[in-house]
């Protein structure tokens, strides 16, 4: 199913007291049941990781989805309410390290990691790949309880998580630096990706802009 071509709708929620939008397929929201994510494992410039709740962002059928990121935190968190995402399967057979998402560096880890709650495996999973999850904007979201959970370490595992550091880091060059103001803007994010003047700023960049998704 190309999620692309499936009848579309806007839905509305309230989210961290704040009214909050998304452009979602009418299928996963009013149809599914159940959703599983099933991201794989790595950095993100612009919002350090990409696991399960950032894998979310994917469900937007928008062609460019990058004009949409504004308040990313609470579309995820609502994205996540409406389509009923309950389990996480993360892939980490390879994890993506240096530079995500697009590009990087390959790393082998041989791992899978599955969860029932996708905040909480995400918290957990940016500390084993060595970043502090409370400096990643969009795991503010996390519920109170399973915060206090992970934080009173009531998590079953079959892993001792307190021993595994995977030693990722994220690394910024200046089209990362540029972009950031524009990822926290939607007017910027049209105004560089979607406008008149796009191509010429991705000239100054040696850069050419990507077709829209079809």
């Amino acid at each position: 199913m190309n999620l692309s071509e499936e009848e579309a709708r806007e839905y509305t929620g309230t989210v961290g007291g704040r009214e909050t939008k998304v452009v979602l397929p009418r299928f996963l929201v009013e149809e599914v049941d159940l959703t599983i994510s099933a991201p794989v494992l790595k950095v993100h410039v612009m919002t350090t990781i990409s696991l399960s709740v950032k894998n979310l962002w994917g469900c937007c059928p928008l062609d460019l989805r990058l004009l949409q990121h504004a308040q990313l935190d609470r579309k995820l968190h609502l994205i996540a309410e409406l389509t009923k995402a309950r389990f996480a399967l993360i892939d980490a057979t390879y994890g993506l390290d240096k530079h995500g998402p697009m590009e990087g560096e390959a790393r082998h880890l041989g791992k899978f990691i599955a969860a029932n709650d996708l905040y909480g495996v995400d918290w957990i999973t940016a500390q084993l790949m060595g970043f502090n999850p409370r400096a990643i904007q969009h795991l503010q979201m996390i519920p109170e309880a399973t915060k206090r959970d992970v934080r009173l370490k009531r998590v079953d595992s079959d892993a001792d998580l307190s021993a595994i550091n995977w030693g990722f880091s994220l690394g910024f060059n200046l089209i990362d630096t540029l972009s950031f103001a524009s990822f926290h803007s939607d007017a910027l994010a049209r105004l560089v990706f979607d406008s008149p003047l796009t191509r010429p700023i991705y000239a100054v960049f040696g850069k050419t802009p990507r077709r829209k998704l079809q």
